[in-house]
């Protein structure tokens, strides 16, 4: 039997700033993120494998040694940078860690599809008790998808935020403090949702998921949603055939 979807073009637009969530502190890059990154080589080995232009592939731990050496390459090359300018360097290395967005081949900051996708099941998670659906959440995650891939967002980064965070530990509770890169209000983004067609008694569908976008007006995406960062409403909500 075909699957069969229902599909609309998503138009957001913040009313509130939001603030990046992938971490741009270099330890957390260099030992997590960037020894996984696609480099040259790759991009080289994939040109040859489909010259005329076929799907790219996602990086794989078949890259690891090759990017290991690039990460290396690139501590020794800030290493040597640190040593000829220590005067300028010096602040950079008191900085705090921060979180940040990232950014495409355009240089414009992004969300990846499985951010919005995790968004709505928060919401689902939210209104499940609103809208009378076991465990939307769950079904959320089953039902529906988010395209592309990459969600760009249309304004840049402008600046950055620092706020503490206050947690409850065994030796009671603690302070940190957080920093991280902001997009404006106003900043737009638009994606596609696609919610699987479940039958005659279906429980998810495009009209749930607009409903629950409504509630992206309290709460946000990114960090720091619980103080009503990443606040949004719906510009435009257009399905398709």
């Amino acid at each position: 039997m075909p699957l069969r979807f229902q599909s609309a073009w998503v138009t957001l637009e913040l009313t509130e700033p939001a603030l990046g969530t992938t971490p741009a502190d270099y330890s957390t890059w260099d030992t997590w993120i960037r020894p996984r990154a696609p480099g040259p080589d790759v991009a080289a080995e994939e040109a040859a494998r489909h010259p005329t232009g076929g799907p790219r592939v996602h990086p794989t731990y078949t890259d690891l040694p090759a990017a290991k050496a690039r990460a290396r390459a690139d501590r020794q090359a800030a290493a040597a940078a640190d040593e000829a300018a220590p005067d300028e360097a010096a602040p950079d290395r008191e900085r705090l860690p921060k979180t940040t967005f990232f950014v495409d081949d355009q240089g414009r900051p992004l969300l990846w599809n499985y951010q919005i996708l995790g968004h709505l099941k928060e919401l689902g998670n939210i209104a499940k008790g609103a809208v009378a659906v076991k465990n939307l959440r769950e079904k959320i995650n089953r039902y529906v998808y988010v395209e592309p891939r990459q969600i760009p967002l249309d304004q840049p980064i402008v600046g950055e935020l620092t706020r503490p965070l206050r947690a409850e530990t065994a030796r009671g509770p603690r302070i940190a403090l957080a920093t991280s890169d902001v997009v404006p209000a106003g900043t737009h983004l638009r994606f596609r949702v696609r919610v699987l067609d479940q039958g005659v008694k279906a429980d998810v569908t495009l009209d749930l998921i607009r409903e629950l976008l409504d509630l992206g007006q309290v709460r946000g995406l990114a960090q720091w949603r619980s103080a009503g960062f990443g606040t949004y409403r719906v510009v435009a909500w257009e399905p398709e055939a």
